[in-house]
């Protein structure tokens, strides 16, 4: 059976849809992840956040600015509040389990959770109790990803049999503290950022045991740069555009139209 993360030898990278296709649909809504899947994807990265009463939602921002001009919180906001706000395409804020039932069971799902802030560890207990519900025989390809490691240190303890994915930015303090030492042991799999790839890192870490999916990669010539560095996925808005040609880890460029 096809690894759904590890990149095999001589095969292309995977292609993982970033909060859906959010060029079809408004991003992390039920109809984007619908089309991601239309355009046969490899997986599903999607944002999960938490409502003020505890509710798991695919929502990526920290405040609500976005959808309804306001600095209102996310975290400050109920999921009922929350859901009464239309979106683009009268689609609304979906759930995790409405996400998770749309993507089924085959299909290889990144959570990218996002806590309220730094220190708030408080959307572990939740997202836990979700993924042993969903999860209890092992059978569903997801890996929880975050740029907090508390946050994944905590999922780790709880939940050791689900992949965890430390996600790097080039600015975070986080991913300099988490990367190294007995916190990064539970870590399946590392997420950086597309500037921080090259043949040399990956190669570091690899070695560590991780497999590395490289975001957010948008154009063929980046696409094909990341490839040859020897990523196993690319986390893409644009999974159209990162196209690969027949028995090739490399990608070709968009047909013309």
């Amino acid at each position: 059976m096809r690894d759904p993360w590890k990149r095999d030898p001589g095969d292309r990278p995977r292609v993982f849809a970033h909060r859906g296709l959010a060029l079809d649909a408004f991003e992390n809504t039920l109809s984007a992840f619908q089309a991601a899947l239309d355009v046969g994807v490899d997986g599903i990265e999607m944002d999960v956040s938490m409502t003020r009463d505890g509710r798991l939602v695919c929502f990526h921002d920290e405040d609500l600015r976005r959808i309804t001009g306001t600095g209102d919180r996310l975290r400050s906001t109920t999921y009922h509040e929350l859901r009464a706000i239309p979106l683009e395409g009268h689609e609304r804020v979906p759930t995790l389990d409405e996400a998770l039932d749309v993507l089924g069971r085959e299909r290889a799902v990144i959570l990218d959770v996002k806590p309220a802030h730094k220190l708030d560890i408080s959307i572990v207990d939740p997202i836990a109790r979700l993924l042993r519900r969903r999860q209890a025989d092992g059978s569903v390809p997801v890996t929880v990803s975050s740029g907090n490691y508390l946050v994944l240190n905590r999922i780790a303890v709880r939940l050791p049999w689900v992949r965890i994915a430390f996600l790097v930015s080039p600015d975070s303090v986080h991913s300099t503290i988490g990367m190294w030492g007995r916190l990064s042991r539970s870590y399946s799999a590392i997420h950086p950022q597309r500037s921080l790839v090259s043949p040399l890192t990956v190669e570091k870490w690899h070695r560590r045991g991780w497999t590395v999916s490289a975001w957010t990669v948008n154009e063929p010539d980046e696409a094909r740069r990341v490839a040859d560095a020897g990523v196993d996925a690319i986390i893409t808005d644009d999974p159209r555009a990162i196209t690969w040609s027949p028995s090739s880890s490399i990608p070709s460029s968009p047909s013309s139209p």
